[in-house]
């Protein structure tokens, strides 16, 4: 039988597994309106299509849906993408998109992880999420990235050991690629920005400005962006040497609070 939708799934987060779990749920549901298959190849940030290239090739299926996979090979006419990052930023989360195409209602906790991937913890507390579950949220979110307990533990020495503030910006260099460890426990911030040897990221207000200096960043890929008004910009991984990172750093800081160029 040729299925409805069949789906690949992207890097894996705390919203990621979620999907993979309506999916089951609605597979495992009475009488689902629509026959769906997915598959998870258990991938990180930054997951691409070619991935899932072989199993593209097998698939049977009136609609291939891709969520937030990076379209690095061309895809095929009959698939559909799912994402809420870059030029879809102003789309709902990707749960949500997934929970729509299939007409199945979301559950509480399923609407708090969507307001989570999309708009963090600020958006947690104007739902009026309480801390038991923003707590549970966030705990659950790292450990579905990956970060383990050294991870924590780098996340704790990056902050009292490399944490500065430069012209009103909060900066730190990270001891762990796991920066989430890092923001949640230095939220709530209006500007902070987080770097190593290899990667940048820079969350809160004025994201517009760097969306609009490195837009060739970001239209060649080598740079993302979620939420123009308060989310997060970053140069991905293994794009950028130690000294243009360190560059960039400065550069932005200066871009961000109008300072003239040294």
């Amino acid at each position: 039988m040729i299925t409805d939708f069949y789906f690949l799934l992207g890097g894996h987060d705390l919203e990621m597994v979620e999907i993979e779990n309506l999916l089951v749920d609605y597979q495992e549901s009475d009488n689902p309106e629509f026959q769906i298959e997915y598959s998870d190849l258990g991938l990180g940030w930054g997951a691409k299509l070619s991935s899932y290239s072989s199993i593209i090739s097998r698939i049977q299926a009136r609609n291939i849906v891709g969520i937030e996979l990076s379209e690095d090979i061309p895809a095929p006419t009959n698939y559909m993408s799912i994402d809420h990052h870059d030029d879809k930023s102003y789309l709902p989360s990707s749960i949500e998109q997934v929970a729509e195409l299939l007409r199945h209602p979301l559950s509480r906790y399923q609407m708090l992880v969507a307001i989570n991937d999309r708009l963090y913890i600020q958006g947690l507390m104007d739902y009026v999420a309480t801390k038991e579950e923003i707590d549970e949220i966030r705990v659950k979110d790292r450990k579905a990235q990956g970060v383990t307990k050294t991870d924590e533990e780098l996340a704790l020495q990056s902050i009292h050991k490399n944490l500065t503030i430069e012209f009103g910006v909060m900066v730190v260099k990270s001891l762990t690629p796991k920066f989430s460890a890092i923001t949640d426990r230095l939220f709530p911030y209006a500007s902070l920005l987080i770097y190593n040897d290899q990667e940048l990221n820079y969350y809160g207000k004025n994201i517009k400005i760097l969306i609009e200096e490195y837009a060739g960043m970001i239209g060649t890929g080598k740079a993302y962006f979620r939420d123009a008004e308060n989310g997060f910009w970053g140069v991905k991984q293994g794009y950028l040497q130690e000294k243009e990172i360190l560059d960039l750093k400065n550069e932005i800081i200066l871009k961000l609070t109008k300072q003239p160029s040294p």
